[in-house]
């Protein structure tokens, strides 16, 4: 019974030491860690909260209701620049009390933020720059962040415009390692795997487009997103009054794309982005051109040109574009665009390479299949290789069962005209390069009439251009597929689809007239 009561009090007494020892490191830990996060915070902003509560049995560490704000903000009310974040609770877990007893620097498994509110004031067209000095890796290292229902923004310093908005915002980023090394590189840090959620995005993309989606979901190898819109600030009419040359205007929307294994970092100090597949399900694109404003003069460059340089190593295996809709507009009076419509439009694009240190690659192979002006079926196969420098290209379309009524969305605003009959068969086979086209059109066409309208009363025929036109057009192949060699020059200052264009005006100018 004795032995029994002395091994009592003994364990009580461990047990009252432990908990005074347990009372004075917490006592301790709370006047040491507001120390470590001010006086030791070498980083541009002021770190404030409401309470610390510190477990040493489980070794967590509850902060409630930071704030956190520019150190050169503090008792200022001027533009506001730089980071400012609010945050419900932040939770360390599984803290080294060695190292903090030893260092004065934080050391744990984990950091949870809880429904944090973060805003970046950036001033416009400016970069952040790290600041070695500055770092929050000196203050607290964690293997593992977790960021939970936050709310982000970035907003430009001054006109108060925001460029960024995410909604519900989930993150997390595990195996991370900051060191002396790291932190010299582009980017400042190792990592196992990381996790993005968000319920929506705005973003100010550029001068004249907002971009919008819904949810996005993102690790590191693969990509979801719904309901993506890139849509114009301006009207047509605004959009025209606000260049000064001519330039496309866009109106985009996708019910949702994927990117599925994606690989991206940097090798050595060059960055480079892979992906087996890029795709975008319900596309729906509109392309606004006003011909009315003066020419822009520069050179267009051709698409195999664009991907060469590209100044980082980019490789899509396979991009496809399924169950979408197409509409170019094109405009040169008052009267209206003329339209022309590509539904049910799917397109695989294979081997997309960027030239960057590269010197040899397969050939880009694109196959386009669709609904042309909602009636006919269209067939494209187009081929090029990114490292050819003289552009090269080879390009062939098969069109069937064109009713040319259908046509008159682009010939009447566009042409004042409109033509009848029918397209029963077209085939091109055309190879260029940057300085123009030459190949092989076909044609099998009915009953091909012209009808021209008048142009003070556009809504009238004018019976005897019609009619002239009619005496010079032949009206007919006769069911014979009629071909003829096809050779023209590239205007430099006009896209590739130019190219294509005045390459199968001059097959039609030649069967037709």
């Amino acid at each position: 019974m004795r032995q029994f009561k002395k091994v009592f009090i003994g364990l009580g007494i461990v047990l009252i030491l432990a908990l005074l020892v347990n009372f004075g490191l917490n006592l301790w830990i709370k006047h040491q860690l507001p120390q470590i996060i001010n006086d030791e915070n070498n980083s541009p902003h002021q770190i404030s909260y409401k309470d610390i509560s510190v477990s040493l049995f489980t070794q967590n560490i509850q902060i409630s209701d930071i704030d956190i704000v520019p150190k050169n903000s503090v008792g200022k009310d001027t533009v506001k620049r730089g980071l400012y974040a609010k945050a419900e609770r932040i939770e360390v877990v599984s803290f080294g009390l060695i190292d903090l007893l030893r260092t004065d620097k934080i050391t744990a498994r984990s950091l949870i933020i809880s429904d944090p509110d973060i805003t970046l004031y950036r001033e416009k067209d400016k970069k952040d720059n790290q600041d070695d000095n500055g770092r929050l890796d000196k203050i607290i290292t964690v293997s593992d962040l977790y960021i939970n229902r936050g709310k982000v923004k970035i907003i430009e310093s001054g006109s108060d415009r925001e460029v960024l908005v995410a909604n519900n915002v989930n993150f997390n980023l595990e195996g991370i390692l900051v060191s002396d090394q790291t932190i010299k590189q582009d980017l400042p840090l190792t990592y196992r795997q990381y996790s993005l959620t968000t319920d929506s995005i705005y973003y100010r993309a550029g001068q004249y487009y907002d971009l919008k989606t819904n949810k996005i979901s993102v690790t590191d190898r693969q990509v979801d997103i719904s309901k993506i819109k890139l849509l114009p600030r301006y009207s047509r009419a605004g959009f025209s009054n606000v260049i000064d040359k001519e330039q496309d205007l866009f109106a985009v929307a996708a019910d949702s794309a994927t990117i599925r294994n994606m690989i991206w970092g940097f090798k050595d100090e060059d960055f480079f982005y892979s992906a087996q597949s890029v795709n975008f399900f319900g596309l729906d694109a509109n392309i606004y051109r006003d011909k009315t404003l003066p020419d822009d003069p520069k050179k267009k460059k051709l698409y195999s040109e664009q991907l060469r340089e590209i100044d980082f190593d980019l490789k899509v295996d396979t991009l496809r574009f399924q169950r979408s809709k197409l509409v170019y507009e094109e405009a040169k009076n008052e009267y209206g665009a003329g339209k022309l419509i590509f539904n049910n439009f799917n397109l695989t694009a294979t081997s997309l390479n960027s030239g960057y240190k590269k010197t040899k690659v397969p050939n880009v192979d694109i196959k386009i299949n669709c609904t042309f002006m909602n009636a006919a079926k269209f067939e494209t196969e187009w081929t090029f290789n990114v490292l050819d420098k003289s552009d090269s290209f080879n390009i062939k379309g098969r069109i069937y069962d064109l009713p040319l009524d259908n046509m008159s969305a682009f010939t009447k605003p566009y042409l004042n005209a409109k033509t009848k009959g029918v397209i029963d068969r077209v085939y091109f086979n055309f190879s260029g390069n940057d300085l123009g086209s030459k190949g092989d059109f076909a044609i099998e066409y009915d009953d091909l009439k012209v009808e021209i309208f008048r142009k003070k009363d556009r809504k009238k025929k004018n019976k005897i251009l019609s009619a002239i036109a009619n005496l010079f057009v032949k009206n007919d192949t006769n069911d014979e597929v009629t071909t003829a060699e096809v050779a023209v020059d590239r205007d430099q200052q006009k896209s590739f689809f130019n190219l294509l264009w005045i390459s199968i005006a001059d097959g039609l100018k030649k069967i037709l007239v």
